[in-house]
């Protein structure tokens, strides 16, 4: 096929008709665009696509972006790095993390988010979006952060029980945001900490404390054993 009939057909896809309107093909780039020729019997070479369409400057649509997201300010002293490049946390509050990314709007330009995650549970505490990335849209969402953390959340607390803890006691725990459950004698029958279920260390969930069991299991079991036997004397 010639150069010129080639160019044709390619220009009815990545030009607009009468109407401003193309067909969904125009969307593809180079390789897509040849191996849609040669789907549909235009035996091409891919080297010729590519050349016809740099040579008229038909682009497909590719996510692959370069945005600079952050910019310093040479006028200012680069904060310090507190965790030393390491974001891992052993527990629930222990370490967050803000940054922000893009996202390429329909009409043009980006739309920015900025977040603020809990490095352990992997929860959103702080969230703000932005047409402009300047600073202050980022402090936005860390004062948000700030705000919820202090207001009702028990991230800095530790619940210590005898008994390892049932679906409700549990399900309890994680709507808190409990930092760290302790518990000692595990429950066969009932227990959602390891037992019969996990609810705590379920990842789907947006909160997951620290687990510590068998804490003295063998006393909070002969414990838990003394008190029930005496208000249940004939078993049951």
């Amino acid at each position: 096929m010639t150069d010129a009939a080639l160019t044709e057909i390619l220009a009815g896809i990545y030009e607009p008709d009468e109407n401003g309107r193309r067909p969904p093909e125009c969307l593809y780039g180079s390789v897509k665009m040849w191996e849609h020729l040669n789907r549909h019997g235009i035996t091409v070479a891919r080297c010729t696509v590519e050349r016809l369409m740099r040579a008229h400057g038909w682009r497909g649509v590719t996510r692959a972006r370069t945005v600079r997201t952050t910019i310093p300010d040479p006028g200012h002293t680069r904060a310090p790095d507190l965790v030393r490049r390491n974001f891992t946390a052993g527990r629930p509050g222990q370490l967050h993390v803000a940054d922000f990314t893009y996202v390429p709007l329909d009409g043009g330009g980006f739309g920015y988010t900025a977040f603020v995650i809990d490095a352990f549970a992997g929860l959103v505490a702080g969230w703000e979006c932005s047409l402009s990335k300047q600073t202050a849209f980022v402090e936005r969402a860390i004062r948000q952060a700030a705000a919820v953390l202090g207001r009702w959340r028990l991230t800095d607390l530790t619940l210590v029980v005898t008994l390892e803890p049932c679906t409700m006691c549990a399900g309890a725990v994680t709507a808190a945001r409990l930092g760290r459950l302790v518990y000692g004698a595990e429950d066969p029958k009932a227990g959602a900490v390891g037992s019969l279920w996990d609810v705590l260390r379920d990842r789907r969930l947006n909160h997951r404390p620290e687990v510590i069991g068998g804490v003295l299991a063998s006393e909070c079991g002969a414990l838990l054993r003394e008190f029930f036997s005496a208000r249940r004397p004939h078993g049951g």
